[in-house]
């Protein structure tokens, strides 16, 4: 990732989603400001008769005008999504961007909201992170487009919206990199998982030492936010305590839980009837 103030800015291909402050952002930009105006209209007054407490309102008004022009600033940061990498703006300065190739570690969380049994905007919550640790975050409202199809690496995806195809797109980056590692030998640490071209592994008081095999793994919904990984017909036992517990549990809002779920897939040879 890297940072600028001038308007260059590398070749991302198609622009895919572009997210700017919500209408609530600009609200709270304009109530800070506006009651800053008035708690200043107000008390200069009061201050020429020498009433203390008007000072105190004056002081109020400062740091409501310095809380407005910090929101103004965030209501202006805009990001847009390309194809190969994202980008952080204000007005025409490029703050941070990253290709998606560097990114190491993907989340992404979106909740659908509902009024009266109809679709009213979907919370996104998304953060991408490099080998550097550094990272770029959105969080924020959008209204879907429904029934899109995105094709990436030669395989077409029905999606939901823009969202929808750029967690394709990123997933598909990472996964690609994980696939490179396991066929040359090497083995991936997710979670408290061990990857290897044979299959997974659960590590310390997950399992034995028991590799499962990928096309033996079942994938099942546990709760909410929540998927319960585990050999067909059996669960990963606690064998420490000789209890037996459904222990490969993950939330669906953890870094790379897309990437595990499609490599998963593709090493399963199988769909496993979830979006990934």
């Amino acid at each position: 990732m890297t940072a600028g103030r001038q308007e260059e800015q590398p070749e991302f291909g198609d622009l895919m989603v572009k997210c700017g402050a919500g209408t609530p952002q600009w609200i709270y930009t304009f109530l800070l400001f506006g009651f800053s105006a008035l708690l200043m209209v107000l008390a200069v007054p009061e201050v020429m008769k020498g009433n203390r407490i008007a000072w105190f309102a004056i002081g109020c008004s400062c740091v409501l005008g310095c809380l407005g022009w910090i929101a103004l600033l965030l209501a202006r940061v805009k990001t847009e999504f390309y194809r190969y990498g994202v980008i952080v703006k204000r007005g025409c300065n490029v703050l941070r961007l990253m290709h998606y190739a560097k990114c190491e570690r993907f989340s992404f969380v979106a909740t659908r909201d509902y009024w009266k049994g109809q679709y009213v905007y979907t919370i996104v919550e998304l953060r991408l992170e490099s080998a550097t640790h550094a990272s770029i975050r959105w969080f924020g409202r959008h209204k879907e487009t429904r029934d899109l199809t995105v094709a990436i690496s030669g395989r077409h995806y029905e999606v939901v919206d823009q969202f929808d195809a750029m967690k394709h797109v990123v997933t598909e980056q990472i996964v690609q990199r994980w696939n490179e590692s396991i066929d040359s030998g090497q083995s991936i640490i997710w979670k408290h998982l061990e990857l290897t071209p044979r299959g997974i592994t659960p590590l310390r008081e997950f399992g034995n030492g028991l590799c499962v095999p990928y096309e033996q793994i079942d994938v099942c919904p546990a709760r909410a936010g929540l998927l319960e990984f585990r050999p067909k017909g059996r669960r990963f036992s606690n064998c420490a305590n000789g209890i037996s517990k459904p222990r490969a549990v993950a939330r669906t809002a953890e870094p790379n839980f897309w990437v595990f779920l499609r490599l998963l897939q593709q090493m399963s040879g199988k769909e496993l009837g979830l979006d990934c």
